[in-house]
């Protein structure tokens, strides 16, 4: 392995040398200092006495406050190709992964676009892109330029593309609607091959029970994917029981956090003797629960899975999240449980994130060596 590069927390971190190190991302530095340039240029506007008369002490927005979410990651000629939306704009740029190297070249920007995961095969740019959240379509670039051709459509998502040669392959869901227009269901992901050479497009797998996530092609007609269960884990019997135990309890608790809401909104007063407006434990929510590919998982509780089960890398992914193997003939691998992204080495191994680690390990799923890294994703190797 050169130099591997991932996203955690809305942050872009390379891997080199055994040594984790941020590469900033010049394109939200750059908007965060043009917010902040503007917030300080018409500060006169908005405070003061006059400003207050007026009604337009309305302070510029606080750059402290920008939504960025960084969606993907590529490599490309030795650099680095992200994706990123910044509030109501999105983009693509390349960037080299020197630190001190603050240089950015754009590919292309827009209000209307919204970036997904990407690969890079020569100066071929595939990526999962659209004009909103919930529609997303394959596309491609020939890099340097901005040009895309846009090569599925349809009421459906399609995500994760991987190219091998003109063959592309991906993960895709239908969607059906109330009504109203509104998306009621969610088909179960399923891997779609597209030949572009051919013009045809063939279910790769799928399975009523499972979603497919994140195909890469293995070079010998077969793929590696993440498979989930489809809707996300269940709990089982015991945790039914103590839910229905549980119910009356948090019924009532629900109810007294209701009245103690409104005491404070119209009394300025909570309740609770001492108690504060917001509870401790909600600050770490977020620590303990988080949405993974539309499924909610507990990853408090995975992790004491782990720990129990004696993992020497525990990680926060259920069990039932799965790194596949598929064979050209259709036979199915389990390579390691628990993971949350991986990406395939140039030197014949797997890079593996379980959301608290990146896992070096053969191909085979045995664990070479382990480096902390919080909720890692898109994992790309800079060759």
């Amino acid at each position: 392995m050169k130099e591997l590069a991932f996203i955690s927390q809305n942050r872009i971190y390379c891997l080199s040398g055994g040594r984790i190190n941020e590469l900033p991302c010049g394109r939200v530095i750059k908007y965060k200092e043009t917010l902040a340039d503007i917030r300080r240029r018409s500060e006169w506007k908005t405070s003061g006495s006059g400003a207050a008369f007026m009604g337009q002490n309305i302070p510029a927005a606080d750059p402290e406050n920008v939504t960025a979410d960084i969606s993907g990651l590529a490599c490309y000629d030795g650099q680095l190709v992200y994706a990123v939306r910044l509030d109501d704009s999105g983009g693509i740029y390349i960037r080299s992964t020197d630190r001190t190297d603050m240089n950015e070249s754009l590919i292309v920007s827009g209000k209307e676009i919204f970036p997904g995961r990407m690969s890079c095969q020569g100066n071929k740019l595939c990526i999962s892109c659209g004009e909103n959240r919930e529609e997303k379509h394959i596309s491609v670039y020939e890099l340097p330029s901005s040009f895309a051709k846009e090569l599925t459509d349809g009421d459906s998502i399609e995500e994760a593309p991987s190219m091998d040669g003109e063959r592309i392959y991906f993960s895709t869901a239908g969607y059906a609607r109330d009504d109203t227009g509104c998306i009621a269901a969610v088909q179960n992901k399923s891997i779609m091959c597209l030949d572009t050479a051919l013009g045809t497009m063939d279910e790769f797998i799928t399975d009523e029970k499972y979603d497919f996530l994140c195909p890469v092609p293995d070079g010998e007609g077969g793929i590696y994917c993440i498979r989930q269960t489809a809707g996300g884990d269940k709990p089982g019997g015991a945790g039914i029981i103590k839910d229905v135990l549980l119910f009356p309890f948090r019924m009532i608790k629900s109810v007294f956090g209701l009245l103690n809401y409104f005491s404070m909104i119209f009394g300025g007063e909570s309740l609770r003797s001492g108690g504060s407006a917001v509870p401790e434990r909600t600050k770490h929510r977020d620590e303990k629960q988080m949405f993974i590919d539309g499924n909610r998982i507990n990853a408090e509780r995975n992790l004491k899975a782990e720990k129990s089960r004696g993992e020497k890398y525990p990680g926060i992914m259920p069990a039932s999240r799965v790194l596949l193997h598929i064979s050209a003939s259709g036979e199915q691998n389990v390579i390691k449980s628990g993971v949350l992204d991986y990406t395939l080495l140039s030197d014949g191994n797997i890079a593996i994130s379980n959301g608290r680690h990146i896992i070096i390990s053969d191909r085979n799923g045995t664990s070479l060596n382990a480096y902390p890294a919080d909720r890692a994703v898109s994992l790309t190797e800079i060759v």
